[in-house]
């Protein structure tokens, strides 16, 4: 065999001498990672970050582009390996996806790709990968996770604070509104003159038909039972230090200056153990099998052989 040959041969080799279906790589791809024997190439590397890589480009150049496109490159690589390790695992231990589970998914998520071959492909492919990790992940991390209804109570008892009901308001207001800078001189000076008349006993309802710019200024100003978290910042603040009876100073916020008068408040309490026990139970289920779906995940990295090819950080540039 000639030399030239012989040598072409020996690259094209290098490139293309792989395990599984990616002996289908044009000859100009590259290997991105190996994960035990099968294989990454640049193209799907390229494929999964084609579209952010267009959000980036919309936003950033330069270096600023290149490091931000590197960085996600890196983790969008790490991600496809770590992938395709559970796929690896569930099909070795004979997880499968029948065609009537992928007819059903397609028919609630996209059934308009019925008929489209090439989108119906896409889809399948996609449904398939998707269903094969639910089915790993929930063999070997979320069947073996329990939470008891020991661990939830003790948990409501030590984190009472994330359940509580903010306080709740009866509140009437007088509020003035500025549309400009010229008037909001003016109704600072108005709203600080009906201030002192409450002061000295005129009526609040009285003075709220006169003078308030509020949509309940025809009922007297009355807002009704309004909750803590509900309020804007300023008048959130000051009803902290109001009793029951008690009438504010003007208070400014981004709609103008309002006069509060506070008629009852109820304090602020935890909510029911009943009401909140199907959610402590969800949050420490999520918690506990990401750590368990962690440690797992790293066995697997340790078991196998993962051989990083193409480094987005120290390459020459980012994908394109």
């Amino acid at each position: 065999m000639p030399f030239r040959l012989l040598l072409t041969v020996i690259l094209l080799s290098s490139v293309l001498t792989v395990t599984g279906p990616s002996w289908l790589m044009s000859y100009h791809d590259r290997i991105a990672a190996i994960v035990n024997k099968e294989v990454i190439t640049l193209s799907e590397l390229k494929n999964e970050v084609r579209d952010e890589h267009i959000r980036m480009k919309a936003r950033y150049t330069g270096e600023q582009l290149r490091q931000r496109m590197a960085n996600k490159e890196f983790a969008v690589l790490n991600s496809m390996i770590e992938d395709r390790l559970q796929l690896q695992e569930a099909r070795a231990k004979g997880f499968t996806v029948t065609e009537e589970e992928i007819h059903k998914a397609i028919q609630q998520t996209n059934p308009q790709a019925q008929g489209d071959l090439s989108a119906e492909a896409s889809l399948t492919k996609q449904i398939e990968k998707r269903m094969l990790l639910e089915k790993i992940r929930g063999f070997e991390v979320q069947r073996i996770v329990t939470i008891s209804d020991a661990e939830i109570s003790q948990y409501y008892k030590e984190h009472q604070q994330q359940f509580m009901v903010s306080r709740i308001y009866r509140l009437r207001q007088i509020l003035f509104v500025a549309d400009s800078e010229e008037e909001r001189i003016h109704k600072q000076s108005q709203s600080r003159s009906v201030s002192r008349r409450l002061q000295t006993g005129e009526s609040f309802r009285e003075l709220a038909l006169q003078y308030s710019a509020g949509p309940e200024a025809g009922d007297g100003g009355e807002l009704g039972l309004v909750h803590h978290s509900e309020l804007l910042a300023p008048i959130a603040e000051a009803l902290l230090s109001m009793k029951p009876g008690e009438i504010s100073t003007p208070i400014e916020t981004t709609l103008g200056f309002h006069i509060i008068a506070l008629d009852e408040t109820t304090p602020q309490s935890p909510k029911p153990f009943e009401e909140v026990e199907a959610q402590i139970k969800a949050r420490l289920f999520k918690e506990r099998s990401e750590q368990v779906f962690q440690d797992w995940l790293a066995d697997l990295k340790q078991k196998a052989f993962i051989e990083i090819k193409y480094s987005p950080l120290t390459d020459s540039a980012p994908l394109e």
